[in-house]
Formats: structure tokens, sequence, C-alpha cells
């Protein structure tokens, strides 16, 4: 059973969307415990306009967490949104000619 609050709706969990969490099952283990610190996954959500909403998700693979700065961090982020915004041509992925 669903519930409006203002303009959000409220869920309450007795309705069937198929959206089941199951972060209270302890037999589940969690992300963090199946890949090491070392060969992490990040998500990062960079902004792409603000006045539009826009954003696009870039992900970053094996990074070390137990060596990598913020500033590096950032570096690696900067780079990921330079190849975001290569175009097809520059990156060979036009068809073939």
């Amino acid at each position: 059973m669903s519930r409006r609050a203002g303009e959000l709706t409220v869920d309450d969990g007795d309705s069937d969307n198929g959206f089941r969490p199951n972060a209270d099952d302890p037999s589940q283990p969690l992300a963090t415990s199946l890949k090491p610190l070392t060969a992490a996954t990040l998500t990062v959500r960079i902004v792409k306009s603000f006045e539009f909403r826009t954003a696009k998700a870039l992900i970053l693979k094996d990074v070390d967490l137990t060596r990598v700065t913020v500033g590096q961090l950032m570096d690696m982020c900067r780079e990921g949104e330079s190849v975001l915004r290569t175009p097809a041509a520059d990156l060979g992925l036009q068809g073939d000619e």
C-alpha cells in the first residue's frame, strides 16, 4: 500500500513492485566483502547540467582504495570525463569506411 506525502509517494512495503532489497538478510554477503579494497569498482556521477538535471555515470574499475588519494581520484575522474566527451570518430568507433 502506498500513501502520498505531499508530492512524494511513500511505499509501505506492501505493494508488489518487484523491488525487494535483501539488506537485512545476513546470509547475503556485502558487496564490499566480495572484492578486496585493492580492486574496487567505483561509480561516479558526473553532472552535465544542473539546470536540466542531466548526469553521466563514470565507472572506475580496479581502484586501489588503500593507496589512492582524493587528488588522484579527481584526476581519474577528469581523465574519464574527457573520454566520455571524445567523439566516436576519435576513439575509432565509426563504422568501416
